[in-house]
């Protein structure tokens, strides 16, 4: 699985390490969601992630895919 993270993450003009510090969210992890590694991830995360980008829970669906919760 993959998510439209790294797309938004550009998007916002933010580096791994930005969105890192924004989020609270290790460069590792956010890397490893990017890759699609990561075959889950929580609800927590994705919030927090979201946040970071400065987009709200309803964007969810946009940046991570179905099934991937």
């Amino acid at each position: 699985m993959t998510t439209h993270l790294r797309e938004r993450r550009d998007r916002a003009g933010l580096t791994q390490v930005e969105l890192a510090l924004r989020s609270g969210i290790s460069v590792r992890s956010i890397g490893s969601i990017e890759r699609g590694h990561s075959h889950t991830v929580r609800y927590d995360t994705m919030r927090r992630l979201l946040l970071g980008l400065g987009l709200t829970w309803q964007d969810r669906d946009d940046v991570f895919p179905r099934g991937q919760t």
